[in-house]
């Protein structure tokens, strides 16, 4: 998913990162997207805002194991019945504490 594809086509898109270097580098690069909003955070400490599409590519295994669940269910109360939820793991290893 390319947030400027979705920016172009009408989505608001929400971003995180617990980076400053992330930060900085999504204000210079969406500056002038007024859909566009970023937060400095993890996972755990994400409020996730209500949303119909939520995608979590190559960034869910820098998500506390202990925390996944919970992370998960946070995704999920955002999401309205029939939303999309587009994750990536890498291997099996969280898959197996679900």
């Amino acid at each position: 998913m390319d947030v400027v594809h979705l920016l172009n086509n009408g989505f608001s898109v929400t971003a995180f990162d617990c980076l400053e270097k992330s930060k900085q580098l999504c204000s210079e690069r969406f500056q002038n997207h007024p859909s566009f909003s970023f937060y400095q955070s993890t996972f755990e400490n994400f409020s996730f805002p209500k949303a119909s599409l939520v995608v979590a590519l190559f960034s869910l295994f820098f998500c506390q194991p202990s925390q996944l669940t919970r992370v998960l269910s946070n995704i999920k109360d955002a999401l309205p019945q029939n939303g999309i939820f587009l994750l990536q793991f890498l291997g099996t290893t969280y898959l197996s504490t679900l």
